[in-house]
This record gives C-alpha cells, sequence and structure tokens, in this order.
C-alpha cells in the first residue's frame, strides 16, 4: 500500500491495513519494516505443510453433501433453526451443508490509506471498463459476417428436479476495526464485533421457503489503553459486562 502514488506522504506506525491474528503483535513488524518476518514466523510453526494440524488463523469453512439416504435424516435433527420452519418442509432429496468459522480479522483504518486504496481500485476498474468494452467490439466485428442462424430444435425432457436443502451456518469470533488518526496514525476509537452467528436456510431453485437467524454476541466502541480516560469509562458503547446473552438477535423466516 505504501508504495501508491498519494498526495500525502505521511509516515504510518501500522503498515499492516488488514490481517488476521499473527504469530506476534502487528506493531512488532511494524518497527524497522520487519513485514518479511511474517512469513517466515507462519513457516516455522508449520502453518504451510501439509500435515498441519492447527487451525486455520482466518477462517475454516467445510462443504458437505449428504445422499438422499442421509438427507432426511440430518433435517430431521438439525437443531439451528426453528422446528415449525423444518418440519413444514416434507420433500428433502439431498443436503448441502456450508460450516464457515472465521477466526478474526483486523482493520486498520487509516483515512489516508484507505483513501489511496480507493483511487488505486477506481483505476483498475476504469482500465477494466475499457478493456472489456473494446474486447466487445473487436468480437462483433468478428461474428458480423459469420453469423449463422442455429435452428436445431432442443427436445424438453420431463425430467423431476430433486430436491436440494441448502444450509449454511456461519461464525466469527471476533472483528476489529480500529479507526486511527490521518496524523499519526495512532488509534482514536476501536469497534470490536465479537460472538457474531448466521444461520441460513433455503431450498435450491425456491424463493418461497428460507429462514435465517442472525446473531450479534457483543458491539464494543472502545478508546484507547493509553488514552486519559478511566478504565471504567473506555467502553463508550458495548454490552454490560455482568450480561450473558447476545446484544442482538434477528430471526427472518419465509414460507409455511
Amino acid at each position: 500500500l505504501d508504495q501508491l502514488d498519494s498526495e500525502l506522504k505521511l509516515p504510518r506506525r501500522q503498515r499492516l491495513l488488514c490481517h488476521s491474528n499473527l504469530p506476534r503483535p502487528a506493531l512488532d513488524y511494524a518497527t524497522d519494516d520487519k513485514y518479511s518476518a511474517i512469513m517466515d514466523d507462519l513457516t516455522n510453526q508449520g502453518v504451510f505443510k501439509s500435515d498441519y494440524s492447527g487451525s486455520a488463523e482466518l477462517a475454516d469453512i467445510h462443504i458437505l453433501k449428504l445422499p438422499e439416504n442421509k438427507a432426511k435424516s440430518y433435517h430431521d435433527q438439525v437443531s439451528d433453526f426453528s422446528r415449525d420452519y423444518i418440519q413444514s418442509i416434507h420433500e428433502v432429496d439431498k443436503v448441502t451443508v456450508v460450516n464457515a468459522k472465521f477466526t478474526s480479522l483486523f482493520i486498520n483504518w487509516n483515512p489516508q490509506a484507505i483513501k489511496t486504496l480507493l483511487l488505486a481500485k477506481n483505476d483498475l476498474t476504469g482500465f477494466k471498463e475499457e478493456a472489456m468494452t473494446t474486447y466487445g467490439q473487436m468480437s462483433m466485428l468478428q461474428q458480423k459476417d459469420g453469423r449463422k442462424t442455429d435452428v436445431r430444435l432442443h427436445t424438453a425432457t420431463s425430467k423431476t428436479e430433486k430436491v436440494n436443502s441448502v444450509f449454511i451456518l456461519a461464525q466469527m469470533d471476533m472483528f476489529e476495526i480500529s479507526l486511527n488518526s490521518a496524523k499519526d496514525d495512532l488509534p482514536l476509537f476501536t469497534l470490536i464485533m465479537s460472538g457474531s452467528k448466521v444461520n441460513h436456510h433455503s431450498l435450491e431453485g425456491d424463493d418461497d421457503n428460507s429462514e435465517m437467524t442472525f446473531t450479534l454476541g457483543d458491539f464494543r466502541m472502545v478508546t484507547p489503553d493509553y488514552s486519559n480516560t478511566l478504565e471504567p469509562y473506555q467502553v463508550l458503547l458495548g454490552l454490560a459486562p455482568s450480561v450473558a446473552t447476545s446484544l442482538l438477535t434477528v430471526r427472518y423466516c419465509k414460507g409455511a
């Protein structure tokens, strides 16, 4: 990101714009620009070896497809959705289950860094649109004289489509955004979202039946640890410490 052209050349303490859990604190790598050590540390941990048994630091995604003889059993015992909704779906031929677990994601939001990144994105998008327009015009010229009408008749086959029941179970342990100063890149406020879950069910090719549940464990806005704010007042917004439930749960159901 620092190699991109920018109007303002401001020094930044934290040059990692977006990252997951790291072997060491991010600022350790920022000191003396030791970013190449990130890959070295991960290699030393063995995360790139085929027999590595640890969990991915950013996400673990598993896709399970169940045949017809196991689909109904899974459909009846799934516990992440309301029983009335699940029981209203009678015919299930196959099941697809997507389990996605995201551990943590950290974003250091520096206004100038984000501005530079968005400008680079706009330049790339403009180049892509021009290239695709030129390619489209060339294709039309090549097909103009040699185009022939294909009058083949496609015989429609009356084949009964099987019902595919799709479950998406996703959760994220923590998502943190540090709102940094454009002047010295020190954090002003930190937004932390933790314990989030999204459960969604739908029938493939059916827009009339679906259910989705979104749970937000906690959402906090805190001030930096080194600020002059007293510790009891560092959390400006968030779930009370004595409350054990989630901050917000929203359920949307469509169909029978």
